[in-house]
């Protein structure tokens, strides 16, 4: 299994978006559940009132796109992303998590959802997040818990924690730039109807953990979605 913050996996991964777009679980199954973290991030972005807000990893820009804020930037390492974003009508710029190309102070609100396991050096992005933001501003992401998707992980032989940046550790490390880290949880369910579906899903990892095959049963298939939602506030 591939390293997440490898730095050949990151490009060939996000050369294209076609496996990210595929990673989005209401692609292949049904979501239930009250607990959306994006929601929950959305709320704990808007709870700041923010002038402007910054996404780090923006990925299709499909999250910013519902950020409410005078000004929204986007920032991505790959330049697919940063299109894909633009087609949406977003600012967004290419530009390394480590090295974020803006002044001191600022944005009111940085995000950066599911991205910080793919940095080398995530100590130095975690000190550019807070960099970046004006004092008393705040950190959003969504990350996963040790046993997202524990059920399916499991059927496919693939250790549910894979290490790097996520609810295990998110708090500690933002703790070393931040001068309050709240871990808000969320808990929700995925239901995929079919095995086929479940095999859509589980290519859309191809690159990170190889070829994986979907259970022969018992279909639908239900898993369990544990993620976390870190707000931190820069001194």
């Amino acid at each position: 299994m591939t390293k997440l913050d490898d730095a050949d996996l990151v490009a060939r991964e996000y050369a294209t978006l076609d496996r990210l777009a595929m990673r989005r679980l209401d692609r292949t199954g049904w979501l239930r559940g009250d607990d959306e973290p994006w929601l929950i991030a959305l709320r704990a972005a808007a709870e700041q009132r923010p002038n402007r807000i910054l996404e780090v990893g923006c990925g299709t820009g499909e999250f910013a796109a519902l950020l409410t804020a005078p000004e929204v930037v986007c920032v991505d390492a790959s330049p697919a992303a940063v299109d894909a974003a633009r087609s949406k009508g977003l600012t967004a710029h290419v530009g390394d998590a480590q090295g974020l190309p803006f002044p001191d102070a600022s944005f009111d609100v940085v995000v950066a959802n599911w991205m910080l396991y793919h940095v080398p050096d995530r100590a130095r992005a975690i000190a550019e997040l807070a960099r970046v933001l004006r004092p008393g501003g705040r950190f959003v992401g969504c990350y996963n818990a040790p046993d997202h998707l524990r059920e399916l992980w499991a059927s496919v032989g693939v250790p549910a924690d894979t290490g790097g940046f996520g609810a295990a550790t998110g708090s500690e490390e933002l703790g070393r730039a931040f001068a309050v880290v709240e871990a808000r949880r969320a808990e929700t369910e995925v239901l995929w109807e079919s095995r086929e579906r479940v095999q859509a899903y589980l290519d859309a990892y191809r690159e990170m953990y190889g070829p994986l095959t979907a259970p022969t049963e018992p279909y639908p298939f239900r898993a369990t979605r544990r993620n976390v939602v870190f707000v931190a506030t820069k001194p």
